[in-house]
């Protein structure tokens, strides 16, 4: 592949660069929160997911019945499940 060298005014050299900067970034973030989101979440993270309080959560599993996965006394909530819960109520 041959360079192409272009020479452009400072101002647009610098606006140029700090796009690609910030477009590098948002795709830096996006990747680690893609790689670090686990597809089964404590509490407070599926809490925090929704949007709601720790206890409004707690509520909301007693009411609602949303599905708990529990292994040796563990329980982890699958974003899946709090996506099909939430469905459920859109209007």
């Amino acid at each position: 592949m041959q360079a192409v060298k272009m020479q452009l005014p400072d101002e647009l050299r610098e606006a140029v660069t700090d796009l690609a900067r910030t477009a590098l970034m948002v795709a830096i973030t996006e990747t680690r929160n893609n790689q670090q989101a686990p597809g089964y979440l404590k509490a407070t993270e599926a809490s925090k997911y929704l949007g709601v309080s720790r206890s409004t959560f707690y509520d909301w599993i007693k009411k609602h019945g949303i599905p708990t996965v529990e292994i040796d006394g563990v329980k982890r909530y699958s974003r899946q499940s709090l996506d099909d819960f939430m469905a459920q109520y859109e209007h």
